[in-house]
């Protein structure tokens, strides 16, 4: 994704992922894809990777939904960019074709630039997992040595990514730059307005919530780098 989302903070795929993965018991593991209305919309899109690595391994569309144990038709509409898929079906994928997470979206970001990438407003993206109620943009370069992670959630009115509160080592600093959003930091609950930030030691339990009429946007940095964005996934997905 109450102990057992600690465990799935330690290995968050992508910024924020530990609360992301928090949700999954909500549909306790079942596979939740929506489908796409909109060609331009900013939601999650692997059509192009996912198709690339099946045809790197050799498989058919049947045979890559055998081994994540999704349905053949998942696998068709995912790689026409039909599909938004739920992180559990992205979990399985990445476990059944052996590649960390961040492959997977690796054409949602920049290239890297020797060393550096630079987000131009007009060239970033944003995506949206299926049951989740915020979109991300990411902000940080594809080199597996970085020592961070950082970009934008605009979070949907009343939306909170994690049910319960989680902990878990290192640092993260979030800067509300609109709406207002409600922290609970170890019991306490702490209100942010534009132009506020709260930086916390991540081991203290916490959670959060838009407490604002309407959509509100936060930029946030975490570190360490959560090691599971530069690991393959060989096991089973990690328990909610």
């Amino acid at each position: 994704m109450a102990e057992a989302h600690e465990q799935t903070a330690r290995i968050d795929p992508v910024p924020g992922m530990d609360a992301m993965l928090a949700r999954i018991d909500d549909d306790e593991g079942a596979e939740r894809e929506l489908l796409m209305k909109d060609a331009d919309t900013g939601d999650v899109r692997l059509g192009e990777t996912v198709k690339r690595l099946r045809e790197q391994a050799g498989w058919s569309i049947q045979r890559l939904a055998r081994e994540a144990g999704v349905s053949s038709a998942t696998i068709f509409k995912i790689e026409k960019d039909r599909m938004v898929p739920s992180v559990t079906v992205l979990l399985k994928l990445a476990r059944a074709l052996k590649q960390p997470i961040a492959t997977l979206l690796e054409h949602q970001g920049p290239r890297q630039r020797s060393g550096y990438a630079v987000f131009k407003r007009e060239d970033r993206q944003d995506f949206r997992f299926a049951e989740l109620p915020l979109s991300i943009e990411r902000t940080v370069g594809p080199w597996p040595d970085r020592q961070l992670e950082a970009g934008f959630y605009v979070v949907d009115e009343g939306g909170t990514p994690a049910r319960a509160p989680l902990s878990h080592p290192g640092e993260k600093l979030y800067f509300v730059l609109e709406g207002r959003i409600r922290f609970e930091i170890d019991g306490e609950h702490v209100l942010l307005e534009p132009g506020e930030v709260l930086h916390l030691k991540a081991t203290i339990p916490h959670r959060w919530e838009n407490a604002a009429e309407g959509p509100s946007r936060i930029f946030y940095v975490v570190t360490p780098v959560p090691a599971f964005t530069k690991q393959r996934v060989g096991g089973p997905p990690p328990a909610a």
